[in-house]
């Protein structure tokens, strides 16, 4: 997690200075203009933006410093191409800087590669790579262009196709009696044939042809297993950078297209009031945003776990070319026919996707390659420990001082000694009665137990950090859910609102885990709008009197206690006069009513409350401010809420189920959906990431927990569906069935998946959130 958090903070600002650079630049030399003349003339090059990009470092920045560069991070080239894109910058950066940067660097040294290296920065030479034999080639087959000898040496003959237009060099790609070889061959060299053609937004795009081209000895960069690896390096490396200038392009066609929305009226209101079309925004967003988050992953794997690389790359690749096209087709369907129209700068950025999106590989075949490269991975997370056994830290302040890899690690080491294994079922298990209190007590018992809560008031402590951590662990290891609520939900506002004799009497039963509590926030007409709640509570001397309904309220009939908001006093806005009270369950007046739900559980409840008498000491917080007291419960808990935990688990099984089922696996592996799902759920890993790095780093945080919580649930959803769709008959038995060596119950897992697109905010009310943040004021 330090790891996560150390390279968000040093990316952001590596980022800041190369983009204020980049703002200026473009300011001064480039406009939609500028593209659109582009677009018109067929423009094939710009040599004095050339070369001014030669002067601000870029074309050189991937190179190391004796190779002339300046040898920042991929992660700055990517940064710098998603602001080229969100400006339409037609110029190749891509393919004729990042792209022959990066073959060079990975280059065995020779006088040629140094000589090239030299010629790149300073634009002198316009380098680019041809290796392509067929249009939509992903992986290079080294057999467009083929080599030869003769008794006065090399001579190459073959094609190469899609190559960038521009250049004045080529890197070719070729093979020699089957081997790999890398050849420099000039554009004017004798015996070469330059076919080109104009790509969508003006842009020029070759087919070389070779005809007894002489290559000399000095011309050769490399052969063999150097010459295979350092194509497959560099091909990665841009791929990753023309995925960023991708996820740029498409948030720049989400702006415009969200401008044009808020000041296009119709029906006597703006486009951007009509809740389809708000969501519609929302939708991409979410993309947009799991498109940034994949190609950042990307670059930080590329620093820290270089042979989980190329498969990072293609995950990247494929959502960002698939954003852009999406992005752009639903911008000119929003745009009307204003958006068919040559004026219209969105034009522009689908011209721009169309030239970009398939370049070094599109979505469907770089899904398919991230699913072969990632899949014969292990199912789950695997925990790397390396410290010597011994006894476990007895207290929560040795576990805060350990280092965070050993904290995982004797935590792991914690949960193999003492979790039941028989409760090693995280989806469809939840802990609930005596099973609860159990395993919640044997976690105080060892000073494991709330690691948020404050030390003082009987909690591990930990920094948010080591809270995520501590998350991650047990969802690695299989632990069952439990619903805590009086530790997570009730422990900190208890704290922070409480009176010392509210703490005293129930902090040390809410850790200990001999009290259960359950949240009474939803209403019948108050679901996830609660602040219409209608229950009341009237001060009669001492006491509340509450008389009203609770409903969907989770585990009430095994619970002791509930923590209830009230409507307590008078108010302009529904949020107001509202109070938080603590209720014991068993007082006179309250009946609770358990609802099974489709999975056979009685899970939800209704709670009844008939002139039931509260004494005055169990409000919590000041009187008619209990949505502020409600509400602010914010950090962790809704960070644990939106983690990928679950549809990771719901992968596994399916993994599971595919290894010892040869039909499923047989129908699975060239299923596309496979792919996609593998692919979205490795971003939304990034995703996830960045967003509790960015709450680690102090940032404040309120639409990403609203991103969390839809694509978290959604993600689930649609992976066990994927689950039931291959399952085919097996998925409505009821009950486990083994699969090989793990029991799944399909059909209790289908259910389990359902609500979560209801509970905690329905996702209809999350995308309405959403849009609220994306669309301008005037249209709310």
């Amino acid at each position: 997690m330090n790891q996560v958090v150390d390279a968000f903070e040093e990316r952001q600002e590596v980022e800041r200075m190369l983009l204020d650079g980049a703002q200026q630049f473009l300011q001064a030399r480039h406009s939609l203009q500028r593209a659109r003349c582009w677009r018109s003339e067929g423009r094939r090059f710009d040599a004095r933006l050339w070369s001014a990009m030669g002067e601000c470092g870029w074309l050189g920045m991937r190179l190391p410093e004796e190779l002339g560069g300046f040898g920042l991070p991929l992660s700055a080239a990517a940064a710098l191409a998603a602001r080229l894109g969100a400006a339409l910058l037609p110029d190749p950066f891509v393919g004729c800087a990042v792209a022959p940067a990066a073959l060079l660097a990975a280059l065995p040294a020779s006088d040629l590669r140094d000589a090239l290296a030299g010629e790149l920065v300073d634009g002198a030479q316009v380098l680019t790579l041809a290796w392509q034999a067929q249009p939509g080639e992903i992986d290079p087959g080294w057999s467009g262009a083929v080599l030869a000898r003769d008794a006065q040496g090399l001579v190459l003959d073959g094609t190469c196709v899609a190559v960038e237009g521009a250049a004045d060099q080529w890197l070719v790609a070729a093979s020699e009696d089957g081997q790999p070889r890398l050849v420099r061959v000039a554009a004017q060299a004798a015996g070469v044939r330059r076919d080109a053609q104009l790509r969508a937004d003006g842009s020029a795009m070759d087919t070389l042809h070779f005809d007894a081209v002489r290559i000399s000895a000095d011309a050769l960069l490399a052969t063999g297993a150097a010459a295979r690896r350092a194509l497959g390096v560099a091909l990665d490396e841009t791929r990753v950078v023309a995925a960023a200038y991708l996820a740029g392009l498409a948030e720049a066609a989400l702006d415009s297209t969200a401008a044009y929305l808020a000041q296009r009226v119709q029906f006597g209101q703006p486009l951007a009031a009509l809740q389809t079309v708000r969501h519609r925004v929302v939708d991409l967003d979410l993309q947009k945003r799991l498109a940034f988050a994949s190609w950042r992953k990307a670059c930080e794997i590329h620093a820290a776990a270089p042979d989980d690389f190329a498969a990072a790359a293609s995950a990247a690749k494929a959502r960002c070319s698939e954003l852009a096209l999406r992005a752009t087709r639903a911008a000119m369907q929003l745009h009307g026919a204003m958006g068919y129209t040559e004026e219209a700068d969105i034009g522009l950025c689908a011209d721009a996707a169309l030239r970009h999106a398939p370049a070094f590989g599109n979505a469907p075949a770089h899904r398919r390659r991230f699913a072969a490269l990632a899949f014969d991975r292990p199912a789950a997370p695997e925990l790397r420990g390396g410290f010597p056994a011994g006894p476990h830290p007895a207290t929560p302040e040795a576990w805060a001082q350990l280092s965070d890899s050993e904290f995982a690690a004797r935590l792991e080491a914690w949960l193999q000694a003492h979790y039941p294994p028989e409760w090693r079922q995280p989806i469809v298990l939840r802990l609930r009665g005596a099973a609860e209190r159990d395993w919640l007590g044997t976690l105080h018992r060892h000073g494991l137990r709330a690691p948020g809560i404050a030390r003082a008031a009987g909690g591990m402590g930990l920094p948010l950090r080591k809270q995520l951590l501590y998350k991650q662990v047990f969802d690695a290891h299989g632990v069952a859910r439990v619903l805590d609520m009086g530790s997570t939900l009730l422990a900190p506002i208890l704290i922070r609102y409480g009176t010392a004799e509210q703490q005293a009497r129930f902090l040390p039963g809410i850790l200990r885990g001999e009290e259960v509590w359950c949240q009474g926030y939803s209403e019948p007409g108050a679901g996830s709008d609660l602040a219409s709640l209608r229950t009341r509570a009237e001060r009669r001397d001492d006491v509340f009197i509450v008389n009203g309904q609770k409903i969907w309220t989770s585990h009430a009939n095994n619970a002791s206690r509930i923590f209830m908001l009230v409507r307590t006093g008078q108010y302009e806005r529904k949020q107001q006069g509202i109070s938080l009270l603590l209720v014991d369950l068993n007082s006179p007046g309250i009946t609770v009513r358990p609802i099974v739900n489709m999975a056979g559980d009685d899970e939800f409840c209704e709670v009844f409350f008939d002139n039931v008498e509260v004494p005055a000491s169990r409000l919590l917080g000041p009187l008619d401010n209990g949505w502020n007291v409600a509400k602010s419960l914010l950090g962790v808990e809704r960070l644990v809420n939106g983690s990928p935990a679950l549809a990771q688990q719901a992968f596994n099984y399916l993994r599971q189920m595919l290894d010892a089922a040869p039909d499923m696996r047989a129908a699975a592996l060239p299923n596309d959906r496979l792919a996609q799902l593998a692919c979205e759920l490795h971003d939304f890993h990034g995703l996830y990431a960045e967003t509790c790095a960015a709450a680690l780093a102090g940032q404040t945080l309120d639409a990403e927990y609203s991103v969390l919580k839809l694509v978290s649930t959604e993600l689930f959803q649609k992976i066990v569906e994927l689950v039931m769709d291959l399952a085919a008959e097996r998925g409505a038995v009821n009950g486990a069935q083994a699969f090989g060596a793990v029991n799944i119950d399909l059909h209790r897992l289908y259910m389990v998946s359902r609500p979560g697109t209801i509970y905690g905010g329905a996702s209809e009310v999350q995308r309405d959130i959403l849009a609220r943040s994306l669309l301008p004021a005037k249209t709310r």
